[in-house]
């Protein structure tokens, strides 16, 4: 169970940071995307973290000795302006991520 909690923390980690990549390459700086219905809970950041981070209270990751990282899926916004971003650069984009992801964690936890 502790597995399964640990892993939809990181898929939202994931698709936060996949987010913030998105709106890193756009020409302009998008403050929410539209993906949540409510951000009020995403406490900002500072010194080379996310834009905001969402960690739930009272959770101890060191409880944990498992980790299951989902693959990453990437969303294009309707409204986005541009979606010219080549398919292998999304996929490669996207291993890079599961990789790091995966050299980060190992040394701590059994990736299953």
């Amino acid at each position: 169970m502790k597995s399964v909690k640990l892993a939809v923390c990181l898929l939202t980690l994931s698709l936060m940071v996949a987010m913030l990549l998105e709106m890193g390459c756009s020409h302009h700086k998008i403050r929410f995307s539209g993906f949540l219905d409510d951000y009020s809970q995403l406490a900002p950041q500072e010194g080379g973290q996310p834009d905001f981070l969402y960690r739930k209270p009272g959770v101890d990751l060191g409880r944990y000795n498992k980790v299951m990282i989902d693959d990453v899926v990437i969303w294009y916004s309707p409204q986005s302006d541009y979606h010219g971003v080549h398919a292998s650069d999304l996929q490669r984009l996207i291993a890079s991520f599961k990789w790091s992801l995966h050299k980060a964690l190992q040394s701590k936890y059994k990736i299953v």
